[in-house]
């Protein structure tokens, strides 16, 4: 796996350590991208050893590993299995792009933060890509075990309308998705058009949503996959 910059130890609301990690490069180019600096990198990587090293010699027993895409990094499953190996429970924030690379990867996986980008219909226009990534994220929402499952909608008005935010919940009630978090975007993105002033308000978000019980709206502040 490629990374250029070695983990940085979190906290989570209910006051857990935890190690977060993100991996250089990813096939998408989403405008609402908040993470370019490791998108497009610039930086030289770091031996992948020494992310070893440091996170095995680390008294956190979780890693949340987000990008960039892990999941189709090069050698990511044995990446992976040295971590689990080590005793760690895994973390992974992706896009859900690839059904296969989740297959390969979901004994090692304690759970995944799938980043919901936007209606199936969507997600090429949004992706920046060509190809119909919305059916391998379909598939992802069909075949992962709902246990380890946690969408997350990151609402901008550059990025979508009320009616997305509104489809994108429906969509997941079909697909029976038990846990989502919606979040206000608050910008600093690749493209700068999707800026902190049109995010949705966490009461707007709330009031749009309240008949989604299983929706819970959050703060950038007060949650951070």
């Amino acid at each position: 796996m490629n990374f250029n910059e070695l983990p940085m130890l979190k906290k989570s609301l209910s006051g857990e350590e935890y190690l977060s990690l993100r991996c250089v490069g990813c096939p998408l180019s989403c405008c609402g991208c908040r993470h370019g600096d490791v998108v497009v990198c610039s930086n030289k990587l770091i031996p992948e050893q020494d992310v070893i090293d440091y996170i095995v010699g680390h008294s956190s027993s979780i890693v949340s590993i987000g990008g960039g895409e892990p999941t189709v990094q090069p050698g990511v499953s044995e990446f992976l299995d040295r971590l689990k190996g080590a005793g760690k429970r895994i973390m992974i924030s992706t896009s859900g792009m690839s059904r296969k690379a989740i297959v390969d990867i979901d004994d090692l996986v304690n759970h995944y933060y799938l980043d919901y980008k936007t209606v199936l219909p969507k997600y090429q226009y949004t992706t920046g890509i060509r190809k119909v990534i919305g059916i391998d994220v379909m598939e992802n929402l069909i075949n992962i075990d709902r246990s380890k499952l946690t969408a997350i909608i990151r609402a901008n008005r550059r990025l979508h309308k009320d009616s997305d935010i509104i489809g994108m919940v429906e969509e997941l009630k079909y697909f029976k998705v038990d846990r989502c978090v919606a979040i206000p975007h608050l910008g600093n993105s690749i493209d700068p058009s999707v800026t902190a002033d049109k995010a949705y308000k966490k009461g707007e978000l709330e009031f749009m949503l309240s008949k989604f019980p299983f929706v819970e709206v959050a703060s950038r502040s007060e949650y951070e996959a």
